[in-house]
């Protein structure tokens, strides 16, 4: 059972990351973009794919955008390693049917953090505060 306390720094680095996404969106935004386009380039940033579109181009060519986009490229390598040591740490010492448990545990928290992530007043509340 004490693998299931790496599950909670896993899910916690993961909503953590979804937060650093939405609050780079709304940096852009206030940089003038479009806020479907600045989601779009925020993440893209974040995940380091999908980096190569006109938008993209017109990130890369303002300085206070470029400064936000090399922002969430850092902060995305660092919930990486994150994401890897506590799920990894968690996943060696799991054994026989614990194992099908704590991933059920895992899928639950992931999907927990999905719906609050797309429910509406609280990410109103967090683009405010961003």
């Amino acid at each position: 059972m004490s693998e299931l306390y790496y599950f909670v720094p896993t899910l916690v680095a993961i909503a953590i990351s979804l937060l650093i996404v939405r609050a780079g969106a709304v940096a852009l935004m206030m940089t003038g973009m479009n806020f479907d386009k600045a989601k779009f380039q925020a993440l893209s940033a974040f995940s380091g794919t999908g980096f190569t579109t006109r938008e993209a181009e017109r990130v890369v060519n303002n300085p206070r955008r470029r400064k936000i986009v090399v922002w969430l490229m850092i902060l995305c390598n660092v919930g990486i390693v994150t994401v890897i040591v506590t799920a990894t740490s968690s996943v060696t010492e799991m054994q026989g049917l614990q194992t099908g448990l704590n991933v059920l545990i895992l899928l639950a928290g992931l999907g927990l953090i999905i719906m609050i992530a797309r429910h509406t007043p609280f990410v109103r509340r967090w683009e405010a505060f961003a």
